[in-house]
């Protein structure tokens, strides 16, 4: 997408995305240093990961209903935010503002629009053909499929990958290359990330690229928007715990790793999703396209006023 709203930056510069250019002069860091940067943030992303699976592991061997489900998602964030604070403070020597990572605290309308899309694009295909098919979980099964849904799919990716890219990866690229690759770049590689190891097929993985990149523009331009990545944060949060979760599966097929599944009449990969499922269908990317639509109006709206 074109994002030429003409304006300077605090360097005076041209900003081709049309804000101010939110990057410190302790950020004008060589190509070297740079790339040494989103190794380690990506590396961050991993290690917290494991970590988490790790911890929620043993803690899941003590005699406390759910406490290994629960402790991953929050050992996951916290393990993975004191890693990129320390990384920012000490390696780049920045804030973590200049990241757009402040204080906690979400913008109402973002908090709304992260609700909106995955119950928008889930309501949609509840009223396609299709049937409902339950699974075989016991109830405590069930009960620890949601904890996970909420707090390791939702919350904690959420947050985690929003640390990682709309925070550390998308701002060193703003503060080397400019704006536009700073979008563009890191959401590209979302969507590789998502293709990785999925065993897809050369059309189904181009699907899965296409959606992640342009999802990856979506949580960048919300991110921008308000200068926080907890907004964007949100919005990823609520999606993956409602479209990915485990809560309600839809698809080609009933998964018994969901609470319950919605089974999908057509088999079109414009419906569908392909094999990855239907984040990458089309009806999920036209939502992602609104959101961008809204953040982007957003930012020019703010930007005419300043002016």
């Amino acid at each position: 997408m074109e994002n030429k709203v003409g304006m300077e930056n605090k360097v005076g510069m041209e900003n081709k995305v049309g804000m101010e250019n939110n990057v410190g002069m302790e950020d004008k860091v060589g190509t070297g240093k740079m790339t040494a940067g989103i190794a380690m943030a990506l590396g961050i992303l991993i290690v917290s990961n494991v970590a988490a699976q790790q911890a929620a592991t043993v803690l899941g061997m003590l005699p406390i209903p759910f406490l290994g489900a629960a402790a991953q998602g929050i050992i996951y964030v916290l393990f993975a935010y004191y890693l990129i604070k320390l990384l920012i403070t000490e390696f780049f020597k920045g804030s973590l503002c200049d990241y757009n990572i402040p204080r906690f605290g979400l913008d109402l309308k973002w908090l709304l629009a992260a609700f909106l899309l995955p119950l928008a694009v889930t309501g949609i295909y509840l009223c396609l053909p299709g049937q409902f098919v339950g699974s075989d979980m016991t109830m405590w099964e069930t009960i620890e499929t949601v904890i996970e849904a909420v707090l390791f799919y939702g919350i904690g990716a959420g947050i985690v990958e929003e640390l990682v890219f709309r925070g550390v990866i998308l701002h060193l690229l703003d503060a080397r290359f400019g704006r536009e690759i700073a979008i563009f770049a890191p959401s590209v590689l979302f969507g590789l990330l998502h293709i990785i190891g999925g065993g897809l097929g050369i059309f189904d993985a181009v699907l899965v690229l296409i959606a992640g990149t342009v999802v990856g523009i979506m949580f960048s331009l919300i991110a921008l928007e308000g200068k926080s990545i907890w907004n964007s944060a949100a919005v990823h949060a609520v999606w993956n715990t409602i479209v990915i979760g485990g809560i309600l599966g839809i698809g080609e097929k009933a998964s018994p790793y969901q609470i319950c599944s919605y089974v999908l009449s057509s088999r079109h990969f414009a419906v569908t999703g392909g094999e990855f499922g239907v984040e990458s269908s089309v009806i999920a990317v036209i939502g992602y396209f609104i959101l961008c639509g809204v953040a982007y109006a957003e930012i020019r709206r703010k930007t005419e006023t300043k002016n």
